[in-house]
């Protein structure tokens, strides 16, 4: 009987129906409502598993959490959220002792969640303490009883400027924060972002010197980190408080330094996420998004050599472990080349460029190979024949799923574009999942192309997407000159537009081709038309329906499978 399960074992169940990734799977979450009822043992277990990241499961009506955290707070902490202004009420404090601590039971901290918490909270109170001085002096439709209420001690929330409220939301989540760390106990993710609102100021970033944040941050294990042109280093900070993280991406837009001084400053912070790197113990997943403006290489070439490299480097300590990476708009990798990135990483399964420019590769001979590499994207990346064919030949035993959305920067003809390319898909032997877009690489006409990408595609394919603008007479050759089993077909955009929404050139006679291909080779069944419009008839595509299942998706996007959206 499930009702009688250990504990232990029924929290894994119920932290399994609210993790991120199942999330959109038919609301399991909302199960976890029913269990409360079951018996006194469920009702515990559900209870801090829903209190452990409340956050994300009441978006909607999150502003009552705010109440029940502030019932949990000692007196004087409520005597502080009042003396900043807010009317609370008695009505607001639960009284008598709660069932349960709710404030220990977290253990998943996001501070925009619970910046906007406190936002909605403090505007669905709606009246404020304020001075004159804080009335926002920009309204002028102000009615003629709210100038009557001017007198009260108390006024409308809108009455104030946006500058002031943000400041009085601001010193708010501060208090509540500061009231998590010391009684939430240990934390098992963080996320520390202003993503969502940037008038937030800096002094967000100090909530890691609160008191209890290092017990509460001693076994973390994931941490996110999104901060902007010289915000406060925390990393420093974090780097002392834990070692135990299992995921981490940290964003930072861009690094402008527009003088020497700047300049160290950039190359200290990078000396700062090197260390924090290095101190982790069991990194498994690493998302590196650092923007570098393009004045970097213009200020003193003498700082140029501490650069990306060592953080690179420092990605060995987790040779072992590291089976993620992600890496994100870096635009100059400096002297870092494709065998250091290889040789740094060998036992990851997935490695993922987005918005870099990748163009070193020495020729050296490797000291390592990849040995479990499964997935690989270069999304809106630029790169070199060499840097694409180093990562895809010393991972071709194992690559399963490959994505190629961006731009060859040899200056190359094409037919030595498309020899050079082809070349590297026909060795992957377990190659599952491909997706081309073509228009980025200048490959040539499709009756140039399309034949030998048949010929280059390993029978272990199933998975294949392009977007070629052909005809009936070069469809019909890929399908000729390939041996594998296609199931499904993806056909993209021909006639791009902005934003990469345009016109999908496939047509009736295409279709026709593509049926036919179905009923001989019986494995294709799903068939994927991307564009904003299809040139093709309603009937014919109706017609293809009846053999494949035809769906339709108006732009490109990331691969779900490769990215795990």
């Amino acid at each position: 009987m499930i009702s009688s399960l250990p504990p232990e074992n029924l929290r894994e169940i119920f932290e399994y129906l609210i993790v991120p990734e199942n999330e959109h799977k038919e609301n399991l979450a909302l199960l976890l409502y029913n269990c409360l009822l079951v018996n006194r043992t469920w009702c515990r277990n559900v209870v801090s598993v829903l209190w452990g990241r409340p956050f994300h499961l009441l978006r909607g009506g999150s502003s009552q959490l705010i109440n029940v955290y502030i019932s949990c707070f000692p007196k004087e902490a409520q005597e502080s959220i009042a003396d900043s202004g807010i009317n609370l009420n008695l009505s607001d404090i639960l009284t008598g002792p709660l069932t349960f601590d709710y404030i220990s039971m977290l253990r998943e901290f996001n501070y925009e969640l619970i910046y906007s918490c406190v936002l909605q909270w403090i505007n669905v109170k709606g009246r404020i303490k304020i001075n004159e001085n804080d009335k926002n002096v920009d309204d002028e439709s102000i009615e003629s009883e709210e100038e009557e209420e001017e007198e009260d001690s108390f006024s409308d929330i809108n009455q104030i400027n946006s500058k002031n409220k943000s400041e009085l939301v601001s010193s708010i989540t501060y208090e509540i924060c500061k009231q998590f760390f010391l009684k939430c106990g240990t934390l098992k993710c963080f996320k520390l972002s202003r993503e969502m609102y940037p008038t937030i100021s800096n002094y967000f970033l100090t909530i890691v010197k609160l008191s209890g944040a290092k017990d509460a941050f001693s076994q973390l294990e994931e941490f996110k980190l999104i901060v902007r042109d010289m915000d406060f280093d925390i990393l420093p900070i974090m780097t002392e408080y834990c070692n135990t993280i299992k995921s981490f991406e940290i964003y930072s837009l861009p690094f402008l330094p527009s003088n020497e001084a700047g300049n160290i400053e950039v190359i200290r912070r990078l000396g700062s996420l090197n260390d924090f790197l290095s101190m982790q113990r069991g990194l498994k997943k690493l998302t590196l998004g650092i923007e570098i403006g393009d004045n970097f290489n213009q200020i003193e070439q003498t700082f140029r050599p501490i650069r990306l490299s060592p953080i690179i480097s420092s990605l060995k300590n987790h040779m072992e472990s590291l089976n993620s990476i992600k890496l994100q708009y870096i635009k100059d990798f400096f002297e870092v080349h494709v065998e250091d990135i290889i040789e740094s990483v060998p036992n990851v399964h997935t490695l993922l460029f987005e918005g870099c420019i990748l163009n070193k590769v020495s020729r050296r001979s490797l000291k390592s190979k990849f040995t479990r590499l499964r997935k690989f994207s270069f999304w809106k990346t630029a790169f070199t024949l060499d840097a694409l064919s180093t990562i895809i030949s010393n991972g071709n035993e194992t690559l399963k799923e490959i994505q190629l959305y961006g731009r060859i920067t040899d200056s190359c003809s094409d037919t030595e574009k498309r020899t050079s390319l082809l070349s590297i898909f026909s060795s992957c032997s377990k190659l599952e999942y491909l997706q081309l877009h073509t228009n980025w690489l200048d490959l040539g006409t499709s009756s140039e192309v399309l034949h030998e990408l048949g010929e280059s595609l390993p029978p272990s394919l199933f998975h294949l997407e392009f977007d070629f603008i052909c005809n009936p007479t070069d469809l019909n050759a890929l399908f000729e000159s390939c041996s594998c089993m296609i199931k499904c077909l993806a056909l993209g955009i021909g006639t791009a537009a902005t934003n990469g929404i345009g016109i999908n050139d496939v047509n009736d006679a295409n279709l026709a081709v593509i049926r036919e291909y179905a009923k001989q080779k019986k494995s294709l069944k799903t068939l994927m038309l991307i564009g904003y419009y299809v040139n093709a008839s309603f009937q014919a595509i109706e017609d293809t329906n009846k053999f494949v299942k035809v769906i339709r998706r108006e732009s490109y996007r990331k691969s779900e499978y490769i990215w795990d959206l």
